[in-house]
């Protein structure tokens, strides 16, 4: 049985830091929430505002990182279980949920000593999934499969797009497999880049978002 009382102090930051350091160690070997954790735990706020505590000094970088890493296998299930409904197909939502847990990965490795981590990128690309996920109904999604980054699986370029806001996105989806997104038929990277030029010249702005590669 998960510990429900240290889930709600991680998820809060109010915990120590010899509580958060306990619990990521053997963190695979851990009790997790296996019942629509996603859903009950997930919160941009307690996202931005660890990251907030950090740049105010009241934490320390490994407090940060420990806590990304607490953060992330409690939203996840401790990776214990699927969320992807459908084998061959992914929905929006489930593109950006992965995208948000490979933010919150990239954050557990979180070290001031090096200059490529810059904490306001990650709130930016934190902010700008969550306006996604919360409004999907506004936004429509293109993708284009790519080899580019020679991943086992390949990659995909992602496009969304809010016509009612006149704003978009582009981002490299990594380890893309052999499924639609959204049960459509992909596009060519052509055809994305295409549709960012006419984007952009139709007065639509690019969505920020943080570089951490």
């Amino acid at each position: 049985m998960f510990d429900k009382e240290l889930f709600n102090k991680i998820c809060t930051a109010t915990c120590s830091f010899e509580e958060l350091e306990n619990f990521v160690v053997k963190i695979d070997k851990k009790e997790f929430d296996l019942d629509n954790a996603f859903a009950k735990y997930y919160s941009l706020e307690r996202i931005l505002y660890v990251i907030a505590k950090y740049k105010a000094k009241q934490i320390i970088d490994r407090f940060l990182a420990y806590w990304a890493n607490a953060y992330n296998w409690i939203i996840m299930s401790g990776f214990k279980i699927s969320y992807h409904k459908e084998k061959g197909n992914r929905s929006m939502k489930e593109i950006i949920v992965d995208e948000i847990s490979d933010w919150l990965d990239s954050l557990s490795f979180f070290d001031d000593d090096e200059e490529f981590f810059d904490v306001n990128n990650y709130a930016e690309a934190f902010s700008t999934l969550d306006e996604i996920y919360k409004n999907a109904n506004e936004w429509e999604v293109e993708y284009a499969p790519t080899n580019e980054f020679c991943e086992e699986n390949g990659d995909a370029y992602i496009l969304f797009i809010n016509t009612s806001k006149s704003k978009y996105l582009k981002i490299i989806y990594q380890g893309y497999g052999d499924y639609t997104i959204e049960k459509q038929e992909p596009w060519t990277e052509n055809d994305i880049d295409k549709a960012i030029q006419s984007l952009e010249a139709n007065g639509y702005q690019e969505m920020p978002y943080g570089k951490w590669e």
